[in-house]
């Protein structure tokens, strides 16, 4: 049968349709919702009017949905490269009608699938339109707020009088005498150095460039190399709390790229705003951290601050808020108006307004919650901005005109001053404090408690039953961090806000809203979960909001049985159920009881398997069917030939959405995962289900074709690495030619042939070559049709004894060996992991070498420890006796390159 199988069956594994979800605009309501979300979604494609853009399946959607997750559907059987992010850079006046076929829209944002076509009719006009794919956003949470009233006292404006005119239009000048700031222009990173030496003229030491590429192909450039430069001035009492100031320094002139750019008011005049306050800000003492930045290649697409607000993410860095200047400098009458992005919300928009109202006649025209220009990278990741500019755009705009005598500088000057004294009351204000709420479960009492509690703060807490408008005020005693509220109404929920007063400062110029409802019967329990582990199952929640549970129930049923009680009287919050039978489900739910004996509503019920790894192997077999690809029957087939008499059971793997489940994973030793197509590699999805799964004694075997390269990419591998740890490999690339007839076996392992009737004749590309990491051990090495000394004799097969489990990973797919040759590969296989395995000189027994294991054995020999869980592995220098010298050898061979442990022979 397989032979005539094989005759009738020629598979190439290069077509196969892509996965399409359905769009959706997800909204994220408090830090539960955050944590559902960034449980079932990797990332967003982007976020508009306070929403994230998700492409998920009807798996994922379930999932959401049940958990209360608010979503918006757009689109069905869709690809992110199908749609765009589309944004207007500034609202300007006399721009052409553009028809968009937009599926969302709101002011200054649209979701649409555009013809290619359109792309360089809406760039002239004024948009930026991103793929959706090209936009990796993290989820985040940002809690309702309110903004506070502003002091009438403001001795920081002083500053604003610092600001100098002269100084500003000399700025905006001499950046315009480069002739071009275009990014790829050798002027542009003249204008780059002429800032970088104005910031030290200022005297400042701690000024370096961040390098990227302008990747994103728009007016002509890709992947050109850009700097933004940044400048730092640090606090004296909160140096871990920034701000950044910035305006972008290139420029751009319509079709004429080399052409004059001179960029006056786009942006010289935005890049002078943040050498001015640099200038007045050196020698003036700032309680928070300042970063003066000038951003590159803002007209291709806001590249630098994206570069800069993606590295800040991902180092954690506390980012209060980012002040942007772009076009500030044309007045197009004789009413000086101005607009304020204020992203996302209004919290620090009335701080600017007062400040203009204070000390210049500007007028706020509008006021709006999308962002026009750099901010718009920071909002993408949860970040406060603002952005003062002009409300008539100048008709210079991206033209050979705008020039520095089209531009006000009195009008330039008028937005620096406003936004000097709103930085300085910024830096002087308390940061907000976010308190937790507790009911203490009698009906009409909470208590609020806070950490941020200094000595010399005081605190008032505000509370009422509307979001943003307190009726009442406790006033804190000094030093208190916590205070019971009582006389409330249950049921009804309640808003809670602490404001803190600094002494010599200001309060926070917004205040964070906590919400609770007092109750006297418990609330549902949340966060039901359960878990396999090894011979049992583990039944874990969240602890109760109430101070006055007293404990927990867990009622537990499975197939053909009744709901019982099966535990009343739980003060923790998790339970292992070791009572249980291996391949049986349970289902389970808890209640919570207080003090006087009420009782909650039962929780969600959730279910699963008990681990025993008993049942035997597991094919995962994530081999793609249609196009070109096998169809299943014709993979069950092949897996029956593969195994022989082996009995097995099979797993679809046909998305990273079908990940294998610990319930499920936990019953099978071994699982071989098998990917012999060449494309849709999902193994990612399955990844943390297997790091548990390798916790345990079991074996695992990868074959698969671009599977671990489709995750990393060629890459290097170091202990703490997933690949490193649990594979055992140090290193992998990929020969891409087509150039692969089999592999050459080591240590006992087959020789292996490609069948030739495989792709490309028998000679199959892209195979994933290794490194063994340390122990690990190579089996296979690459034949090589073309004697490519690259590739040829370099390991596609690594075997790593992990001692509590065998894990085998292969670079290519089996489906196209030979007869003989997954015969012979199949049977080494199992020889090899029913081979004995023992970890010499684990003297603890947690299946590691490392100093634990002399202190175990030092506890042992001189303070009445235990025993070692084996006394041979405490003789790891193999004299037949535990004593002293085992000790020294086992620190010689972990820190001075000593000999490997032996096994001990003591009894």
């Amino acid at each position: 049968m397989r032979k005539l199988f094989l005759a009738a069956v020629f598979i190439l594994l290069f077509s196969v349709s892509a996965h399409a979800d359905n769009l959706y605009l997800l909204s994220i309501t408090d830090n539960v919702i955050l944590d559902i979300v960034k449980d079932n979604i990797d990332h967003a494609h982007g976020a508009i009017g306070g929403k994230f853009i998700v492409f998920i399946d009807e798996k994922q959607n379930t999932i959401l949905n049940n958990a209360g997750v608010e979503m918006q559907f757009l689109a069905g059987d869709c690809l992110p490269e199908d749609y765009c992010l589309i944004r207007e850079e500034f609202d300007r006046t006399g721009k052409s009608a553009v028809s968009i076929p937009s599926i969302y829209e709101i002011p200054g944002g649209q979701i649409a699938r555009l013809e290619e076509n359109s792309y360089s009719i809406l760039e002239r006009e004024g948009y930026l339109m991103t793929p959706l794919a090209e936009k990796n956003t993290p989820f985040f949470y940002n809690p309702p707020s309110i903004a506070m009233p502003m002091s009438e006292d403001f001795p920081t404006d002083t500053l604003a009088a610092l600001i100098n005119t002269d100084s500003l239009f000399s700025y905006v000048q001499q950046l315009e005498n480069f002739y071009t700031r275009f990014t790829p222009s050798d002027s542009c990173k003249r204008a780059r150095d002429w800032i970088i030496n104005k910031l030290t003229s200022f005297g400042y030491t701690d000024i370096q460039t961040q390098f990227f590429l302008a990747t994103r192909e728009f007016q002509g450039v890709i992947n050109e190399p850009a700097y933004n430069v940044i400048c730092t001035k640090t606090g004296y009492e909160k140096p871990d709390n920034w701000l950044i100031i910035s305006g972008h320094y290139d420029s751009y002139s319509g079709s004429e790229v080399y052409g004059a750019a001179p960029g006056a008011d786009d942006n010289a005049a935005g890049a002078a705003a943040m050498l001015e306050l640099a200038r007045i800000f050196r020698n003036v003492d700032f309680r928070k951290s300042i970063m003066f930045v000038a951003f590159g290649a803002e007209e291709q697409g806001r590249v630098g601050s994206e570069f800069m607000a993606q590295g800040i993410y991902e180092d954690a860095v506390d980012l209060e808020l980012v002040i942007n200047f772009d076009v500030i400098a044309y007045e197009s009458d004789t009413i000086p108006s101005i607009s304020l992005s204020a992203t996302p919300d209004y919290l620090y928009a009335n701080l600017f307004v007062e400040a203009a109202e204070r000390l210049t006649d500007l007028m706020i025209w509008s006021m709006s919650t999308y962002p026009v220009s750099d901010n718009t990278s920071f909002y993408d990741y949860g970040y406060y901005t603002i952005m003062p500019w002009e409300s008539h755009l100048t008709p210079y705009y991206h033209s050979a005109f705008d020039l520095s005598s089209t531009i006000n500088p009195g009008f330039m000057t008028k937005i620096v001053k406003m936004s000097t004294a709103a930085i300085s009351v910024i830096d002087k204000s308390a940061d907000p404090v976010i308190c937790d709420l507790y009911d203490i479960g009698d009906g009409h009492s909470l208590r609020v408690v806070w950490d941020s509690c200094f000595a010399n703060y005081s605190y008032d807490v505000l509370y009422g039953t509307s979001e943003g408008v307190p009726t009442d005020t406790l006033d804190i005693p000094d030093g208190q961090c916590t205070i019971d509220i009582t006389g409330l109404t249950e049921g009804l929920n309640y808003y809670v806000s602490v404001v803190p007063y600094p002494e010599g400062g200001y309060p926070p110029l917004y205040l964070e809203i906590s919400s609770e409802k007092p109750l006297s019967t418990p609330r549902q329990p949340t966060g039901v979960d359960a878990e396999p582990v090894q011979g049992g199952i583990l039944i874990s929640w969240n602890e109760n909001p109430e101070l006055d549970i007293n404990h927990y129930k867990l009622f537990r049923t499975y197939r053909g049985s009744n709901w019982i009680l099966y535990e009343e009287n739980l003060t923790g919050t998790e339970h292992i159920d070791s009572g249980v039978v291996s391949g049986q489900e349970y289902t389970y739910y808890i209640s919570a009881i207080d003090n006087d004996d009420n009782e909650s509503v039962n929780s969600p019920t959730v279910s699963s398997i008990p681990a025993f790894f008993d049942m035997g192997v597991l094919i995962a077999d994530e081999t793609q069917t249609g196009g070109d690809n096998p169809t299943e029957l014709i993979q069950r087939i092949y897996f029956q030939y593969m195994m022989g008499d082996i009995p097995f059971d099979v797993i679809m793997i046909d998305s990273a959405y079908d990940a294998i489940s610990r319930a499920r994973a936990g019953q099978y030793n071994p699982i071989i995962w098998i990917d012999d197509d060449d494309c849709n590699h999902v193994l990612s999805g399955s990844l943390d289900t297997l790091e548990w799964y390798f916790r345990f004694d079991t074996d695992f075997m990868l074959s698969g074709w671009k599977t671990i390269y489709t995750i990393t990419g060629q890459n290097y591998f170091y202990s703490g690495d997933y690949f490193y740890d649990n594979f055992g490999i140090s290193y992998i690339a990929q020969n891409s030619l087509y150039d692969f007839t089999g592999a050459t076996g080591g240590s006992g392992w087959p020789d292996l042939q490609i069948r030739p009737d495989a792709p490309g004749a028998g000679r199959m590309p892209f195979i994933d070559i290794f490194s063994a990491a340390p122990n690990a051990e190579i089996i296979l090495t690459f034949n090589s049709a073309s004697s490519n000394h690259f590739y040829n004799g370099k390991p596609v097969g690594v075997a790593y004894d992990t001692h509590h489990g065998k894990r085998i990973v292969l670079g290519f797919p089996v489906y196209y060996l030979t007869d003989e040759s997954i015969q012979a590969l199949m049977a080494r296989v199992f020889e090899y992991f029913a081979e004995e395995s023992v970890l010499y000189g684990d003297v603890n027994g947690d299946w590691g070498i490392n100093i634990l294991d002399v202190t175990y054995l030092i506890n042992y020999l001189y303070k009445g420890g235990p025993a070692p869980t084996d006394m041979n592995n405490g003789d790891p220098n193999g004299s037949c006796a535990v004593n002293i010298l085992d000790v020294t050898y086992l620190i010689s061979y972990l820190y001075k390159g000593g000999p490997e442990p032996l096994e001990g022979c003591v009894i």
